[in-house]
């Protein structure tokens, strides 16, 4: 079992190196949200909701954020 410290240095955390990657996509998605002006705790609800609800794949296909032409 590999335990995963965590630890806290004045403003910084200092994550193990398994947390790391999970801890930058998370960190990337909120920026992301944010710089879109979206709140990132109502999509992620909005999206999970309507997965428990989805019968079709396209569905599913509707929840994905849409990509635009710049």
């Amino acid at each position: 079992m590999l335990l995963q410290i965590v630890a806290f240095c004045g403003d910084h955390y200092l994550i193990g190196h398994a947390a790391a990657n999970p801890s930058a996509n998370l960190y990337s998605f909120t920026k992301t949200a944010n710089a879109n002006g979206i709140d990132p705790y109502a999509y992620l609800g909005t999206v999970f909701t309507g997965l428990l609800k989805a019968a079709s794949a396209e569905q599913v296909d509707a929840l994905l954020p849409v990509l635009r032409d710049s």
